[in-house]
């Protein structure tokens, strides 16, 4: 088609085409916000650029000494690579143009970018947690930038969030994901190169609002779920006016309900409704490049078949390494810590089973990793202040298994689980300096079960470095070992030498 010469018409029709588009009427080029001022573009991998512009017009990106070009499709969508750069604390320019429409984005920088996702443990800032007046005055880390996406849900893939990109300072470290923030303060300090984090986190959310709808449609058991929640919604609708009704009533009486979320009847538009933080606190985010993802959740989870919770979550991270086309994406788990009221009887509560699905996915998908937390939890709350530790956990894991700097990732790791006569005999390997007791008096937190699943206290005892005797004289014969078993397991005293403890878990004896 051609384009009309008069100035008049000519507007008139890119006005037209911009609106079919959905595109800002005074611009025929976006992109994502995630593109703008002092970003941080992901070293040695190639630089995914995206947007939206007038279908069949050519689009070039320019950085540092490349430029790539590429048509925009029918669609008016268009995507390309920029080669890989190498780290960079040179302040750069990215320049995306399309005929007389450009971007620019100054201060770039290059280096390595993780994405921060989860529920309320991630989603805890700064100034919520441990020392946070001192954390604040030392948060001169102009190399460290922030990304914080908003909270929105929606039914269907959102283009851009209206978040920027911060320059890590006292005066905005504040508002931003603790465990994150710390995460990425070691790597920093460690590896020397520009660190860049993107926090989309929700308080309370389950793994299934974080999976796309797609993904979760090939899986029996989430198919299920989604049917759930479908009839949930329907439920919802007739009793949605009753429920505004007593809330007026409520607010009228000088009574308010002091937590309403938790009695509004379930909408279509719930945080935790299946899909709807994929579509709306990921997709603004995705394909941008990135090193890999740390995700602190599970504790909503753990209401739901908690055994199973290593099959939901492996099919959230399957979905995220299609939707960031990283089939390796690292994935760095914060296994639940130490919560509620500790029992001296063996148990079988939600949050070690949960717990142990964690561990099982860690041990059984490639790149995943797990940083165990049950000390540094609070029985009487389900938000550990201490997120510096928890960041470091994640950054330890990380400099061993992706980054390779390190040889120890974490705490002993059950290697293998045998019987010889009465005795469980349990080996480790992460051991470090050797296997630990931390209050060098006896292990505890062992049990064991027999034939009849029934577990009993048990004796345990190191055997050299890298081993661990266990007998109870209720269990002549031993089927089955757990350890750390309970939902604050505040007498587990495992650990190696480096102080790091060891993970719950369950076995079966061979």
């Amino acid at each position: 088609m051609m384009i009309p010469a008069n100035p008049f018409i000519r507007q008139s029709l890119l006005l037209l085409l911009t609106a079919f588009l959905g595109l800002s009427p005074s611009v025929a080029l976006e992109v994502s916000n995630v593109f703008s001022d002092h970003m941080v573009l992901q070293q040695q991998q190639p630089i995914r650029v995206w947007g939206r512009a007038a279908p069949g017009s050519v689009v070039t990106v320019t950085f540092a000494t490349v430029n790539e070009t590429t048509r925009v499709n029918a669609e008016g969508m268009w995507q390309l690579s920029l080669p890989a750069q190498e780290a960079s604390f040179e302040s750069r320019t990215l320049t995306i143009s399309s005929g007389e429409h450009e971007l620019r984005f100054s201060d770039v920088l290059v280096g390595e970018v993780w994405l921060c996702s989860g529920q309320s443990n991630m989603d805890w800032t700064v100034d919520r947690l441990k020392d946070a007046d001192m954390e604040r005055l030392a948060a001169r880390h102009p190399h460290i930038r922030f990304y914080k996406v908003n909270h929105v849900t929606a039914q269907e893939a959102r283009f851009s969030d209206n978040a920027v990109w911060k320059v890590c300072a006292p005066d905005t470290v504040g508002d931003f994901s603790g465990t994150g923030y710390y995460f990425g303060r070691d790597l920093q300090q460690v590896l020397n190169v520009p660190v860049g984090l993107i926090h989309s986190a929700w308080g309370g959310t389950p793994a299934i609002a974080w999976t796309r709808m797609e993904a979760m449609h090939r899986h029996p058991q989430l198919v299920g779920k989604v049917a759930e929640w479908e009839a949930m919604v329907q439920d919802s609708a007739e009793r949605l006016v009753e429920w505004q009704k007593e809330q007026d009533a409520l607010n009228a009486a000088g009574t308010p309900d002091p937590a309403p979320w938790r009695s509004r009847p379930k909408e279509r538009t719930d945080p935790h409704f299946p899909a709807n933080l994929a579509n709306g606190m990921l997709a603004p985010i995705a394909p941008y490049t990135i090193r890999g993802a740390i995700w602190y959740q599970g504790e909503t989870d753990a209401g739901w078949n908690p055994s199973d919770y290593d099959e939901r979550l492996q099919v959230m991270i399957e979905d995220w390494r299609e939707r960031w086309g990283q089939e390796q994406l690292p994935f760095g788990i914060v296994q639940l810590a130490g919560f509620m009221d500790y029992r001296t009887e063996p148990s079988n509560d939600p949050w070690p089973q949960l717990r142990e699905a964690q561990r099982n996915l860690a041990n059984s998908m490639e790149h995943v990793g797990l940083a165990v937390t049950i000390d540094i939890g609070e029985a009487n709350d389900i938000h550990p202040r201490n997120k510096q530790e928890v960041g470091r956990r994640l950054a330890r894991w990380a400099l061993a298994d992706v980054y390779e700097e390190i040889e120890l990732r974490g705490g002993p790791e059950l290697a293998t689980a045998r019987v010889t006569g009465n005795q469980a005999v349990l080996t480790f390997t992460q051991t470090g300096s050797g296997l630990h007791i931390l209050d060098d008096r006896k292990l505890r937190g062992f049990t064991l079960a027999g034939l009849d699943g029934v577990f009993y206290p048990a004796v345990a005892t190191l055997d050299g470095k890298d081993t661990v005797i266990v007998t109870s004289t209720d269990v002549p014969s031993p089927e089955r070992v757990r350890y750390a078993w309970q939902n604050n397991p505040k007498d587990a005293n495992l650990t190696n030498a480096e102080r790091l403890p060891a993970s719950p878990f369950e076995a079966w004896l061979r």
